[in-house]
């Protein structure tokens, strides 16, 4: 799978996107009394919950 990167700002932010599987995926680096807080935010899972309610009701995938 091949990224993007589409987000940089010096110690604080980092984040890749994929077009292939439409995804985005942000790090974020909080600063807190006692270190640092690190987050990652996913965008783009829409199609995975549409893939898996489609196997539970026993249909075709619609994104393959």
């Amino acid at each position: 799978m091949d990224f993007t990167i589409k987000e940089i700002k010096k110690n604080r932010i980092f984040s890749l996107y994929s077009n292939e599987k439409d995804i985005l995926l942000k790090f974020e680096l909080i600063p807190e009394p006692d270190g640092i807080q690190v987050s990652l935010n996913m965008e783009g899972f829409e199609q995975s919950l549409e893939n898996l309610k489609a196997f539970l009701e026993g249909k075709d995938l619609p994104y393959v």
